[in-house]
Parts: C-alpha cells; structure tokens; sequence
C-alpha cells in the first residue's frame, strides 16, 4: 500500500479522542498560519501607505510652491494692468475737463 493510504488506514482505527485532538493541530496549525500571512499583508500595506503618504506631500509641497509662483505673477500682471490703466484714465479726465 501507498504512504497516504496506510496513514489513513492508521487513523480510521484510532479512537475519536485521537482524531479531535489531530483535527485541533491541524486547525491550529491553520489559524497560525493564516495569522502571519495576515500580519505580513498589513506590513507590506503599511509600508506601501508610507511611501503614497510620502509622494502626497511632496506633490503637495510642489503644488504650494506652484500656487505661490502663480501669486507672484498674477500680482505683477496686476498691477501691469492698472499701469497701463493709469495713463489712460489720466487722459481720460484731460478729455472730459477741456469738454466741460
């Protein structure tokens, strides 16, 4: 007879309290290793969160640094617009005062 049959023959002949107590390891043995494949899933989502929570400041930081650039500008063109805006008001008044 082959190994796996001759282990089950063994087994079929033992009493109840053997096979309860063979069914809680092999069970046990199951728990444990369900138990560290979890743990080792959360390490590696652990780290992957670490390394996005990393990439999520940087671009944030680099998103910062591109609204301030923007600010900068946009207050150069500002105040552009109201210079050109000036002399033209100016001659604006100069027309309606030699129109009064």
């Amino acid at each position: 007879m082959s190994d796996p049959v001759t282990i089950a023959d063994h087994a079929s002949q033992q009493s109840d309290r053997w096979l309860f107590l063979a069914l809680l390891v092999v069970v046990g043995l199951c728990a444990v290793g369900i138990w560290r494949w979890i743990v080792a899933d959360r390490q590696s989502i652990s780290s992957r969160l670490e390394v996005m929570t990393e990439r999520q400041l940087k671009q944030a930081e680099f998103l910062a640094t591109v609204v301030a650039n923007n600010t900068v500008a946009l207050g150069k063109v500002v105040n552009t617009i109201q210079l050109c805006r000036e002399p033209r008001r100016q001659q604006q008044r100069i027309e309606h005062e030699h129109t009064d």
